[in-house]
């Protein structure tokens, strides 16, 4: 073979395996190290929706959310679930209005609804 096709077919060769690097770069990155909280859309939902279920009970059994309490020290294992303003305000801050297994580190994660009960965020 000639120089000049030899070339072309190491050009080739070195383009695909800068893409084969570059799509197991993103896929470590994004998939493999991601925190298990984020690596599931379903599972964020469900545990969204059981804390809007547990916010529905305890509207209706009369918890005042004015404040942004804690809504549940362990919502599921490693989850709590809490109230906060949207936009926060500073009595959401108070440490009585937040929960104290996240803040002492015994539980890692949190979903926060409004004092009316929708999604605000997932950490």
């Amino acid at each position: 073979m000639q120089r000049g096709v030899w070339m072309k077919y190491l050009s080739l060769v070195f383009i695909v395996l800068c893409l084969a690097t570059v799509g197991a770069t993103y896929y470590y990155f994004q998939v493999s190290i991601r925190p298990s909280s984020q690596k599931s859309d379903t599972s964020s939902q469900k545990i969204i929706e059981q804390a809007k279920k547990l916010y529905q009970e305890k509207k209706a059994s009369g918890m005042n959310f004015e404040s942004g309490p804690c809504l549940a020290e362990q919502l599921i294992p490693d989850w709590v679930a809490d109230i906060a303003h949207h936009p926060r305000q500073p009595v959401d801050d108070l440490p009585e209005n937040q929960c104290i297994s996240f803040k002492e580190g015994k539980t890692h994660h949190f979903v926060e609804l409004d004092t009316e009960g929708n999604f605000i965020r997932i950490y």
